[in-house]
């Protein structure tokens, strides 16, 4: 109660005889008090009697009353006591009030007030924004409300983006409370820590976000190449520096390019040289710079360089070493780089007869058809880009073909081969077979009369392995009587324009027209009935003698091996075969006699 309303209350006592004691508080401002502080309460006890016996001081509170203190008094009538009394704050939250009460007599209430828990702190850190490695330091000051520093406990949530990654504990003494956070190998980003607090004597506080701050990891890298586009044997040249965001130095940096290391300076300056490998592929190539420390700090850069491709080797491909005539050739060439990988592009391919002389040209293929009649020769292909040249060769072979075709009286042979013949061909008559000699120019035509043995059979020509077959022919005898009688018994070649080739034939045929013109000259001196008689047998001898010119003529041509006959061996065999001839005219006139 106020000190006038004290007054005036003894004024009333004095006045009223029948109120007999008197207990009034004094007077305190607080409005709020933490459990276990300390309040100082004064009290003035007065009775108009004597009086012992008990003195109370309680806290009065919503769901209960606790006795603070409790005093005896030994008290003499109208005797004034003032009390002091320090008590403590008990554990009863709410709007509560002191009661002082002399037992069985008066008492007094103080005006309400609020017992809490709450406690106040006050938070910073040492840094905003630290780098992996570093550390930040968090200090607070925790006090109760009437300013006195709290001796207790803590318990901080560190948290980065709102998820707890830690919690610790640690003492708060005399009402400071510190805290290290080592940021090494934790995530990034922002951070923020929750207090909560609680003392000795059981006030407690949570303190959210009471403070906040970032963590970076990385490492800030400024690089640059010399080159974009680079040639195989250049030198690349990397360089700049490395160096941390919030932290200065670069000591413990661990920089590498494209996975090996290079060494900064203490500015974390650097440059690195690479020579490209002289058969290093070509194209897009990647280079990689990486930063960073055992603290988990991290910076990385990613550059592109084009190797440019170096035309090195030229390929040429020439299928075939013989081609004949009639047949296509296709010859390809390819450019390669350093890398051995194909380079687009054509290289120009060349192809030159033997005398030098281009026959044809192009990029990348060639396709030629060897002529009909071209000639056995080596023909040289050169490929060729700028500097690079490549070379080979093939032949052109020799190819050996004929022609065959009939007008009704021989069998015309053209050589449409590429080389002269000369040589024997086989003339298939049905079922008989001659032998002529023939020579044959390129594309050179010459006929062999069949007219000898006029007829329809089956006609076919062998020459040098080639067989034609001209199928079922027929053959007229279109000569005079004479031609008929100077035509050698085996036939007779001639060129396209008639001139005759067969010189032991028309021996041949000089010998048996003589032979005949003698057997016809005998025959008439006979008597008739002796000619009629000796004719069948003329006849027989005429065979035997046909049979043996012809074994004759295919002897000289097993002994000669199917060449020309020297005019030597001509000439011997012409006196030889007269002889065989006379000899064969004695016997014939000696059977007519």
């Amino acid at each position: 109660m106020k000190r006038g309303h004290y007054i005036t209350f003894l004024f009333l006592i004095l006045l009223i005889p029948s109120a007999n004691a008197l207990v009034e508080m004094g007077d305190f401002t607080k409005e709020k008090y933490n459990v276990g502080d300390k309040v100082d309460l004064d009290v003035k006890v007065e009775l108009n009697k004597d009086f012992k016996g008990f003195f109370y001081i309680k806290i009065v509170c919503p769901a209960t009353t606790i006795p603070l203190m409790t005093k005896i008094l030994d008290l003499k009538t109208n005797q004034e006591v003032f009390l002091e009394e320090t008590v403590s704050i008990p554990d009863a939250p709410g709007n509560c009030n002191f009661l002082a009460e002399l037992k069985g007599e008066e008492s007094d209430e103080s005006k309400p007030f609020t017992i809490t828990r709450d406690l106040i702190g006050i938070f910073k850190v040492d840094k905003n924004e630290i780098q992996l490695g570093q550390m930040v330091r968090l200090t607070g000051q925790i006090l109760r409300l009437s300013q006195t520093n709290v001796d207790g406990k803590a318990t901080l949530s560190i948290r980065n983006g709102g998820e707890i990654i830690d919690v610790e504990s640690v003492d708060v003494d005399n009402g400071v409370l510190t805290y290290t956070f080592n940021a090494d190998n934790v995530p990034q980003g922002p951070y923020s820590i929750d207090t909560y607090i609680f003392d000795i004597l059981g006030n407690e506080m949570s303190f959210g976000n009471v403070t906040k701050f970032d963590v970076t990891g990385e490492i800030k890298l400024d690089v640059e190449l010399n080159k974009e586009e680079i040639l195989p044997g250049e030198e690349l040249i990397v360089s700049g520096s490395a160096k941390y965001k919030q932290l200065s130095g670069a000591s413990a940096i661990q920089l590498t390019v494209n996975g090996e290391n290079v060494i900064l300076n203490q500015g974390g300056v650097f440059s690195y040289s690479y020579i490209i490998n002289e058969k290093e592929k070509s194209g897009q190539n990647t280079l990689t710079v990486t930063a960073k420390d055992n603290a988990g700090n991290f910076g990385e850069k990613t550059f592109t360089y084009t190797i440019l491709p170096v035309p090195t080797e030229i390929s040429l491909f020439v299928p075939q070493e013989e081609v004949l005539p009639g047949e296509n050739l296709e010859i390809t060439s390819s450019l390669y780089d350093q890398a051995g990988d194909k380079m687009a592009g054509g290289v120009k391919i060349e192809v030159f007869d033997k005398a030098g002389n281009l026959i044809t040209t192009g990029k990348g293929k060639v396709s030629l058809t060897i002529g009909q009649f071209a000639p056995p020769e080596i023909m040289k292909v050169k490929a060729s880009y700028e500097a690079l040249v490549s070379e080979d060769e093939f032949s052109v072979g020799e190819k050996l073909e004929f022609e065959a075709t009939t007008d009704g009286t021989g069998v015309i042979i053209r050589n449409i081969g590429n080389v002269k013949f000369e040589g024997e061909v086989e003339i298939l008559a049905g079922s008989e077979s001659s032998f002529e000699k023939l020579v044959l120019r390129v594309d050179e035509t010459k006929k062999i009369s069949l007219e000898d043995r006029a007829g329809t059979y089956e006609l076919t020509v062998l020459a040098a392995g080639n067989e034609l077959n001209l199928g079922e022919v027929t053959i007229t005898d279109e000569r005079s009587v004479f031609s008929r009688l100077t035509t050698p018994l085996t036939g007779n070649v001639a060129g396209i324009d008639g001139k005759g080739t067969g010189v032991l034939g028309y021996m041949l045929v000089a010998v048996v027209l003589i032979a005949f013109i003698v057997g016809f000259y005998f025959v008439k001196a006979r008597d008739v009935e002796k000619f009629e008689v000796s004719r069948e047998k003329e006849r027989r001898e005429a065979k035997l003698f046909k049979a043996r010119v012809l074994r004759q003529r295919e002897e000289s041509k097993r002994r000669t091996f199917g060449r020309e006959i020297s005019p030597d061996e001509a000439k011997k065999f012409r006196e030889q075969f007269l002889r065989n001839v006379r000899s064969t005219e004695s016997k014939g006139r000696n059977q007519f006699i």
